[in-house]
């Protein structure tokens, strides 16, 4: 899912207070983004999922940032 220059991951566990920041893991162990924000999707019964920003455009803002201060 993409939003503005951001991509987003879905995940199928809805983030709760305090946990916005923390790692999502792919099945091997390996950080793949950042938990964000959580949806409703009202069409679907209100089914709430979580969204966690991919760790590549977290990346990609990193490098904008060091570029920034250079």
């Amino acid at each position: 899912m993409r939003e503005g220059n951001a991509c987003l991951l879905e995940t199928d566990f809805p983030a709760q207070p305090g946990q916005s920041g923390g790692p999502v893991l792919n099945a091997d162990g390996v950080v793949v983004g950042l938990t964000s924000r959580n949806t409703v999707w009202e069409d679907m019964g209100n089914l709430e999922t979580g969204l966690a920003t991919s760790h590549a455009a977290i990346a990609r803002f990193l490098n904008l940032q060091r570029e920034e201060k250079q």
